[in-house]
């Protein structure tokens, strides 16, 4: 990994800080190596990046800012160095153009996660360095987008001979997708157009910096009482923190752990509706504007770029193409939903007018009256099932059926005892709480990367769990292999002196999405940076097409509904025993419960995203003309999810995904689970414990869905990446006949 000198000191003050444990964790490490790259041609002539292994993710804000300029210096070093050299050669390879710039974005990419990673987990005891990483991601972003921006740079690779790319068919692919790149930012445009989209972009990613900021910086909580509380179990309300100003009240904040429990069991509605508006106000009178301006900022570059809207131009280089194709899609689902939508939804205001309010159904209604239908249905009691998924246990059972799934074998690295080499490079823990594993392969042994757990939320820690690469993967030009190294951001409730952390069911089945998606980032295997694991919330380039970047954790997402897999995830907290079958069966069997109503919400969501990104305000919808956001937002909420949102509230001012890369892209996780389901209707003849196709059926069928949809990554097209595993086109058929059917 590339740090520099200013961040190589691990300052005796910051020891202190951080605790004793981090000190112990750097002691056991072997001492770290300085190294310098001979890359031959990739490299001649340059001076080599600096390599201090491991990467430092502790740094201070002065470091973080010196790290930010020493990538830039480099970064403009090395491609000054490719555009010279290429002027002087008549006829430059493929490796003397695009390669010299693979090997200086791959560098680049693995020296900024020390810059950018702090802004999302060192929380409020280390703000100047949060505030320093929050700053320090828009001006990489910048440095990364000006790279594909020269034209001297787009010139000297244009005079590399496609002809020799196209002999290698990654190659072919890496070349489209840089040429691609260059394009995509108005490299043959003019001067002055090429200034104003420079600008433009700097706008927006200072935008999107200061709103994920706003969110991250909440702390938005509401004091009530016990009594206000009342459906909820004794040992959830008395684990809430004391309000210190209100004596004999409890804080709940709006952490989906909290959260989310209290929409679903208060019986209170004034008590529901409160924290509804609470959470869906977050940030709302900082956030609202900005979100205002990016997306007009983001049309404007559009428009300049030759494009109708901010949709076509994302929509380009994915699955689906075109505004258009995403209309269609969401249409056709709509309408398939629309009779079980209904239905639905008559059903919770029955069960909310034979609970004696007349009142027509709202929104903090819907997570509370979805409950009380499927424990009445489906005998169904959310808190007993809690009671049966420790995190501990849960998080040792799912990594054990990847284990054996994709053929890994996992090694915990504590802060003392004995480490390989190789695992000596991985970077320290940022946290007490972290967790971190080598990963290897169960055959040979070889090490396929590191992912750390850090799945507790944090004052002031990143509020949406996801999934960050921290090292991509690729080859270096003397050779060696640098491997993937990513973290779990998660914002899940630690243990009490009474109970450990337990999970509900549905964030089991977030826990094993997840982590679904730390091995489709570990088991990466390619050469180029470029088609490593990563998405648009990094500032560096690469990842597969958004729109396929959910399908592998969406399709393995569906385990946890299976019995031989909860009969493995569940033992209860106290007695040890699982889930029992009769159970099991019918959570299984209340998988589609309410379906239609969850993906008619989705896509008021997806809906609202490619409305406010396909054309300038104001707005229309359905008849309504003269639309603001705001108004939008309620119009198409109202039509689609079938009730209004929550009076007084804008929930998209608190919505990270139009800042983290998924605008004009949200509809790319409807997208994925209908692929997913088509990838996994193979695994449903076979069981985790063997069956008459011998007890290896399942795991060589893993093993086929590593090789073929998670190693590649983006060095094949996902629809290419599709039909590999499935010995066919992908087809749809499998969602529709168990989401609409059922």
């Amino acid at each position: 990994g590339a740090e520099f000198e200013s961040s190589v000191r691990i300052p005796i003050i910051a020891w202190a800080q951080r605790g004793i444990w981090v000190a112990a964790q750097r002691l056991v490490r072997v001492e770290r190596r300085m190294a310098t790259s001979v890359a031959g041609e990739a490299t001649k002539g340059q001076g080599p990046w600096q390599r201090v292994e491991p990467l430092n993710l502790t740094l201070t804000a002065a470091e973080i800012q010196s790290t930010v300029t020493e990538i830039s210096t480099r970064l403009s070093s090395d491609i000054d160095g490719i555009v010279a050299a290429v002027t002087s050669t008549e006829s430059p390879s493929f490796d003397a153009t695009f390669g010299r710039l693979d090997a200086a974005l791959a560098e680049a990419a693995l020296a900024s996660s020390q810059a950018t990673l702090p802004s999302l987990v060192a929380g409020d005891a280390n703000a100047d360095a949060v505030k320093a990483s929050s700053e320090a991601k828009s001006q990489l972003q910048k440095i990364f987008d000006g790279i594909f921006r020269r034209s001297d740079l787009y010139a000297a690779l244009k005079r590399c001979s496609p002809a020799e790319a196209d002999e290698n068919p990654a190659r072919s692919l890496y070349r489209g997708r840089v040429m691609d790149g260059f394009k995509r930012n108005g490299v043959e445009l003019d001067t002055e157009t090429r200034s104003a989209i420079e600008g433009l972009d700097a706008e927006i990613s200072e935008c999107a910096v200061q709103f994920e900021f706003n969110l991250n910086q909440d702390t938005t909580a509401i004091a009530l009482t016990p009594e206000e509380l009342a459906g909820l179990p004794e040992s959830f309300v008395s684990a809430l923190p004391k309000a210190e100003d209100a004596p004999g009240k409890v804080l709940v904040d709006m952490k989906a752990p909290i959260r989310i429990p209290v929409m679903r069991q208060a019986t209170n509605a004034e008590t529901r509706r409160r924290i509804e508006h609470a959470s869906q106000n977050r940030a709302v009178d900082t956030n609202t504007s900005l979100l205002v301006k990016l997306v007009e900022l983001r049309h404007q570059r559009a428009v300049t770029l030759g494009y109708s809207s901010h949709a076509e131009y994302m929509l380009a280089p994915k699955m689906a193409g075109t505004p258009e194709r995403v209309t269609e899609f969401s249409n056709d689902i709509a309408n398939k939903l629309a009779k079980t939508h209904s239905a639905e939804l008559e059903m919770l205001a029955g069960l909310k007018k034979a609970a004696g309010d007349d009142t027509p159904l709202r929104s903090h209604d819907i997570a509370f009256f979805s409950r009380v239908a499927k424990e009445a249905q489906h005998s169904l009691n959310d808190s007993f099932i809690q009671e049966h998924f420790p995190l501990d246990h849960v998080v040792t059972a799912v990594l054990d059926i990847y284990r054996d799934l994709f053929g890994l074998k996992f090694q915990e690295l504590q802060t003392s005892g004995e480490i390989t080499a190789e695992d000596a490079a991985v970077p320290a823990k940022w946290h007490e709480d972290v967790r971190v594993f080598a990963v290897r392969d169960a055959k040979t042994d070889e090490l396929v990367g590191h992912f750390f757990l850090d799945l507790f939320s944090r004052p002031g820690k990143f509020g949406h769990q996801c999934v960050v690469p921290i090292a991509p993967s690729f080859l270096r030009a003397d050779g060696s292999r640098v491997t993937p190294i990513c973290a779990i951001l998660g914002n899940m409730t630690k243990a009490t002196a009474e109970r450990p952390s337990l999970l509900r069911h549905a964030e089991v089945s977030t826990l094993f999405h997840e982590l679904g998606h730390v091995f489709h980032a570990v088991l990466t295997k390619v050469d180029y940076s470029i088609f490593s694991w990563t998405w648009p919330m990094m500032p560096w380039r690469g990842g597969v097409e958004q729109d396929y970047l959910e399908v592998p954790s969406m399709a393995l997402e569906q385990f946890t509904y299976r019995v031989d897999v909860l009969s493995r995830l569940s033992k209860h907290y106290q007695t040890g025993v699982p889930l029992d079958e009769g159970l099991i069966a019918r959570m299984s069997a209340a998988k589609f419960f309410l379906s239609a109503m969850g993906h008619r919400r989705f896509l008021a969501l997806s809906t609202f995203d490619m409305a406010i990104h396909s054309g300038a305000a104001p707005y229309k919808w359905g008849d309504n003309e003269g639309l603001d956001i705001h108004g939008l937002w309620v119009a198409i909420h109202t039509d689609l999810a079938g009730y209004p949102p929550a009076d007084d509230t804008f929930m998209p001012a608190t919505w990270y995904h139009m800042i983290i890369g998924y605008d004009a892209g949200y509809f790319g996780y409807l997208w994925s689970e209908v692929y997913a389901y088509d990838v996994l209707e193979p695994f449903e003849k076979h069981s985790l414990d063997g069956d008459a196709a011998g007890p290896a059926a399942l795991n060589a069928l893993g093993m086929r869905f590593r090789k073929c949809l998670l190693e590649p990554c983006a060095s094949v097209p996902a629809t290419k990446m599709l039909e590999n595993f499935l010995g066919r086109a992908p087809s749809d058929s499998a969602w529709i006949a168990k989401v609409v059917a059922e």
